[in-house]
């Protein structure tokens, strides 16, 4: 089974979102969390395949939550160590961690994802 986490402190948004997954409730099991502290208890006790989380929340918001995958998933790669050995280049596509940034994100939002 796989897992997907949804993480926003807005009720309707996060019953929203749950509901568009319903159709594929044979292939995933549904996680909700209401701000990034909830989430990471989640995470430590699920291995998620997909996170899909709101930025302003209340206790732990999502850049913060953003940040800790990273370091939890051992996912940047300090551009030097890539340029001078190629690392990214020997990831398996199959491997290699997706981001969804929305349509309406700042742009310094992204600025994580792609250190």
């Amino acid at each position: 089974m796989k897992y997907v986490l949804i993480v926003d402190d807005e009720e309707q948004l996060l019953l929203t979102m749950q509901a568009g997954f319903e159709p594929f409730k044979d292939r995933f099991e549904i996680l909700t969390a209401r701000n990034g502290k909830e989430a990471t208890v989640l995470l430590a006790s699920a291995r998620v395949n997909l996170v899909v989380t709101d930025l302003q929340m209340p206790v732990m918001g999502g850049e913060e939550l953003i940040d800790r995958l990273l370091r939890v998933m051992e996912l940047r790669i300090p551009a030097g160590l890539d340029e001078r050995y190629g690392l990214l280049e020997r990831i398996p596509p199959a491997e290699r961690p997706v981001v969804f940034i929305g349509p309406y994100e700042h742009h310094s939002n992204e600025l994580p994802w792609r250190e």
